[in-house]
């Protein structure tokens, strides 16, 4: 039941309620929509005797506008129309712009320059078979006959003597690969095409 002192403090409360939901949500047909919803589902609960202290009764309808709120974002977030199908997200992730086709062919040219130009076969060989064709690393020590320690040894020399090989030309890191592209590259942009 409703007692007059109760309906003042609803009086009073609404106008500042809608204010500040309108002012959060910047949409106050929707902060109007939910302070009013609030409010029925309040009285309801007041009249089942579920709210200890009626007297803050403006916080209590704040905070179940704002739960209003946030589950009217979560449906409307989870709309179907809203999701794309998954054949869209694959054609997506594969596509690359004219610019990252160009970079990425730029790349390739500079990896297989550096790599022709490596003194030592076996470094040319790792690193093609490890970072390029993407083997992984039981394979090519079993196809190479080393052991594991010393894949990871070659590895670090031939990684070394790239670096050495860029510093003598006056190149960083920077200029071999530029926005974004780096060495997590996605297969398609280290493929020897």
């Amino acid at each position: 039941m409703i007692t007059p002192m109760l309906g003042s403090n609803v009086k009073s409360d609404y106008a500042g309620l809608i204010a500040l939901l309108s002012h959060k949500l910047r949409n106050r047909e929707l902060a109007e929509d939910l302070i009013n919803q609030a409010y029925v589902e309040t009285l309801d609960k007041l009249a089942a005797g579920r709210i200890r202290n009626p007297e803050l009764l403006g916080g209590y309808v704040y905070r179940v506008a704002f739960n209003l709120f946030r589950n009217h974002r979560r449906r409307m977030d989870n709309r179907d129309e809203l999701r794309a199908a998954p054949d869209t997200v694959e054609q997506l992730a594969g596509t690359m712009s004219p610019y990252e086709e160009v970079l990425a062919a730029s790349l390739r040219r500079q990896v297989r320059q550096l790599l022709a130009e490596l003194p030592v076969k076996r470094d040319r060989e790792v690193l093609r078979r490890f970072y390029i064709e993407e083997d992984d690393k039981h394979t090519v020590c079993r196809e190479l006959a080393i052991t594991p320690r010393h894949f990871d040894r070659v590895l670090f020399r031939a990684r070394r003597r790239i670096r050495e090989m860029l510093d003598c030309r006056g190149l960083g890191r920077e200029d071999l690969v530029r926005d974004g592209v780096d060495g997590g590259c996605p297969p398609r942009v280290w493929s020897l095409e």
